[in-house]
């Protein structure tokens, strides 16, 4: 049975951690997802921040 593509994926992502820190520890795992949540983190706040920007023009023109 072969795994999804996305589990495939994942594995290498892990293994390319093991490799480079030597070993797959807890913390490892959490420094994996936490990259993943970094990025997260960075893709919200410039969306917020267009639909700040938005909402703005959008009062502005609606006060003229």
């Amino acid at each position: 049975m072969q795994r999804p593509k996305t589990d495939r994926k994942a594995i290498e992502e892990m293994d390319k951690i093991q490799d480079k820190y030597g070993g797959r520890k807890p913390e490892l795992i959490n420094m994996l997802f936490a990259k993943k949540l970094d990025c997260l983190t960075k893709v919200l706040i410039a969306l917020t921040t267009i639909l700040a920007m938005l909402t703005v023009v959008h009062i502005y023109l609606l006060l003229r």
